[in-house]
């Protein structure tokens, strides 16, 4: 180890960042000396970077609860708990805890986020529970003054939302999740009229904004401290010749909310018409100037296809029709690149994609009674010309 030491820092970690980040952890408790050497964030900054992991925002609240207890860096923690977790994951290792004793399932609303549960019992107790602890625990109880029954909570990055249908609109009570207080009220204020189906399937949140679908339109609420705000897109959606897909096929990130549009053919025919679905993509980092931008296919399909599923970062969004992927420039609205899976024979095709990863995953079977042969592949968003099969 006296060896060791004699060499300057910046050989020794040009060396330590050949070994693994798990192997670097290993090292970090061998000695005093390179516990002490690792106990810069700058280090596991760059380790982070190195071994491409995606750091969630429920990654960043567990490991903030983390250091409430531990000396160890930021970014340390934050390897950590990726590790734990995809430890539990591998070995299916979960805990059960009971939450509270019974409920009375028609007067009963739940809500989560990654790391916040929120339960409004038939007596209006509400209890707000942190996931981001080893084990759920509670953060705060309360009763609600209000009689009013209550129609659908929704938990949201920094508010519990409170709604009460009347008048074909939802009046809405709001809660910091931080002091916990009622910060105010509004009555009336989401217009619940035209959904596709109910207020309970059509209205959908995402950070702090909630997003009303309707089958031509979606409008967004931004909440706040002091009030909820209508937001006004400065450019019309043009929603004629098709409808918006249900939300659970939307995206967002920090800035952007994606939603697929499925458009219909002109008219009837013998032949098969093939069309050009879109994904319309809002831009929300200002509220007084929210912009949407039109992404359009450039090939044609079967207009009974649907995109399976979006995403979307800061640069780029993502759509995944069928096995095709499709990657556009946000900025520019151009279609970047076209990746696709092809597998001979009509298949039937689930999947996923992760941006952080920077990976698209797909499922592909044969369809018939049996399923008698599938396909797992995989596409690199990094390099989407890159594509594996097995």
């Amino acid at each position: 180890m006296s060896h060791i030491s004699l060499l300057p820092e910046e050989i020794l970690l040009k060396i330590l960042f050949l070994l693994s980040g798990k192997d670097i952890v290993l090292l970090s408790r061998v000695s005093s000396y390179f516990y002490n050497l690792l106990s810069q964030e700058n280090i596991w900054r760059k380790v982070l970077k190195q071994e491409n992991l995606t750091i969630s925002s429920h990654v960043v609240k567990l490991s903030k609860t983390m250091m409430e207890k531990s000396s160890l860096p930021k970014s340390k923690l934050r390897l950590l708990a990726v590790e734990k977790l995809h430890q539990n994951w591998v070995a299916g290792s979960r805990n059960k805890t009971r939450l509270v004793t019974s409920c009375e399932r028609a007067n009963t609303h739940f809500r989560k986020s990654e790391d916040i549960l929120a339960f409004v019992d038939s007596d209006r107790t509400v209890k707000v529970f942190d996931l981001c602890s080893t084990e759920p625990s509670l953060l705060s109880s309360w009763n609600l003054e209000s009689e009013k029954r209550i129609s659908i909570i929704f938990v949201l990055e920094s508010y519990l939302v409170i709604g009460y249908f009347e008048n074909f609109s939802l009046s809405l009570q709001t809660y910091s999740l931080l002091s916990f207080n009622l910060v105010w009220k509004s009555q009336n204020t989401i217009d619940c009229t035209n959904l596709m189906r109910s207020y309970h399937q059509d209205i959908y949140s995402f950070g702090d904004f909630l997003a009303v679908f309707r089958s031509g339109s979606i409008t967004f609420y931004a909440v706040g401290d002091s009030c909820v705000q209508k937001l006004v897109v400065t450019q019309d959606i043009v929603a004629q010749d098709g409808i918006f897909q249900y939300p659970r096929f939307s995206a967002f990130s920090d800035n952007h909310y994606v939603h697929p549009f499925q458009v219909f053919p002109p008219s009837l025919q013998d032949e098969m018409v093939h069309v050009k679905h879109r994904i319309h993509c809002w831009t929300l980092h200002d509220l007084d100037n929210v912009t949407v931008k039109t992404l359009t296919m450039e090939t044609g399909v079967d207009p009974h296809s649907i995109f399976i599923r979006t995403a979307v970062t800061e640069t780029h969004c993502y759509g995944l029709l069928g096995s095709h992927l499709l990657t556009w420039n946000i900025e520019t609205g151009a279609l970047v690149s076209q990746a696709s899976l092809q597998v001979p024979g009509h298949m039937m095709c689930v999947g996923d994609l992760d941006v952080g990863a920077g990976i698209c995953c797909l499922l592909l079977s044969r369809q018939g009674s049996t399923v008698q042969k599938s396909h797992l592949g995989m596409v690199i968003l990094h390099d989407i010309r890159k594509t594996i099969n097995f």
